[in-house]
């Protein structure tokens, strides 16, 4: 995953959420309309996820200890396809109108003493690929 600002986060039409820190629900974006991620002077963002289905691009925001962190990270077609060392999951989110998330598991193989050398994998990463075909 690739750190970056705010400002750069590109108008798309984006799956997911944005929450505003003085908002008691997030914003939902069901990938039907282009959306310009903002800042802004009276809030920041607590937390979102989004996803650009066009370009395979996910990107992950969180304020933690009074500093805001973005995160994007570019799918590649075998990994979004699982060919790679990925497996989906999916997640009911219980704030988000019953929506369903849909991640990507990455997986790191490692070499593991007690598998008669034979590489394990080990969980690496989880990276949010838009809201699952069968939530509402």
């Amino acid at each position: 995953m690739k750190q970056m600002n705010i400002s750069e986060i590109p108008q798309a039409n984006y799956q997911g959420y944005l929450w505003y820190s003085d908002k008691k629900a997030p914003i939902i974006f069901k990938g039907d309309e282009t959306v310009a991620i903002n800042e802004r002077d009276d809030a920041f963002i607590a937390e979102a996820l989004l996803w650009d289905a066009a370009t395979h691009t996910s990107m992950r925001i969180f304020f933690h200890d009074g500093k805001q962190y973005v995160y994007r990270k570019d799918v590649t077609d075998d990994e979004l396809s699982c060919r790679a060392c990925t497996s989906p999951e999916n997640y009911v989110s219980h704030r988000l109108q019953g929506l369903r998330l849909s991640f990507l598991r990455y997986w790191q193989p490692e070499a593991d003493e007690y598998c008669e050398g034979f590489d394990i994998l080990t969980p690496q990463s989880l990276v949010f690929v838009g809201f699952d075909n069968e939530s509402k």
